[in-house]
C-alpha cells in the first residue's frame, strides 16, 4: 500500500493488521543482540509540534533468517529544555545501549554538552553518533524502512505504555509532509535504529 510524498514520491504504509501481529510481550524479548538506541529532540510544546522521543531496540542477528528489529522501549515528552537531558540520561543509564544514534538539529551541540553533565553525575558514558538528515531525506523515506523491516517480518514490538501511542502514529501515517497536524515522532525515531539492521 502506498501514498504520497513531497515531490510525488510514494510512502509506503504500515500494515496494521502485520503490525498487530509483530506485538510481543517483554517475556519474549531476546537474551542476546546489539543493544541501540536513538535520540529525536524537539523543543516546542505547541499541540502541533513533535515530542521528543528516545528509543530503544535490540538487533537480533542469532536464531533469525535476517537481522531483526525488537522496539523494546520508548519514553517521550514535550519536555522543557532543561528536563531533556535528565530523561536522556536516565533512559540511557536505564536501557543500557551500545549504539546511539541521534539527528543533529539546532540545539544539538549544547544538548550534548548538557547531557554529557548528566552522564557524568549517573557514572554512565554512552556516545551519541549524529547524523545530518539532508533535504532530500525526507520522514517518508526514512520511515518507509521500518515500514519494509514489518513487510519483511523483521520487525517486533515489545508490549508497553507507549505502544498505543506508537501505533496510532503508524495508522495515521500518510507520508504528506506539509500536514502540520501529523503526529509521527515515535515512528520517526524508531525509523533510526534501522541504521544498525543495515551494518549486520
Amino acid at each position: 500500500m502506498s501514498g504520497s510524498s513531497r515531490g510525488g514520491v510514494p510512502a509506503e504504509l504500515f500494515d496494521m493488521g502485520r503490525l498487530g501481529r509483530q506485538l510481543v510481550h517483554p517475556s519474549r524479548m531476546p537474551e542476546t543482540g546489539i543493544r541501540v538506541a536513538a535520540l529525536d529532540s524537539a523543543y516546542s510544546d505547541s499541540d502541533t509540534a513533535d515530542n521528543s522521543v528516545l528509543m530503544g531496540g535490540i538487533v537480533q542477528t542469532e536464531d533469525v533468517p535476517r537481522p531483526t528489529l525488537w522496539l523494546a522501549d520508548c519514553s517521550f515528552g514535550k519536555w522543557p529544555p532543561e528536563r531533556t537531558p535528565k530523561e536522556v540520561a536516565f533512559f540511557f543509564k536505564e536501557f543500557r545501549p551500545q549504539r546511539i544514534v541521534g539527528e543533529r538539529v539546532n540545539g544539538s551541540c549544547y544538548l550534548e554538552v548538557l547531557c554529557r553533565q548528566e552522564f557524568a553525575a549517573l557514572g554512565i558514558n554512552p556516545r551519541i553518533s549524529w547524523f545530518s538528515a539532508r533535504a532530500a531525506q525526507e520522514k517518508a523515506y526514512r520511515i518507509g524502512k521500518l515500514v519494509r523491516l514489518s513487510r519483511e517480518d523483521r520487525l517486533r514490538i515489545i508490549t508497553g505504555p507507549w505502544v498505543d501511542t506508537f501505533l496510532r502514529e503508524c495508522e495515521s501515517f500518510t507520508g504528506l509532509s506539509k500536514n502540520k497536524c501529523r503526529q509521527d515522532s515515535l515512528i520517526d525515531c524508531a525509523s533510526m535504529l534501522c541504521r544498525f539492521v543495515g551494518s549486520f
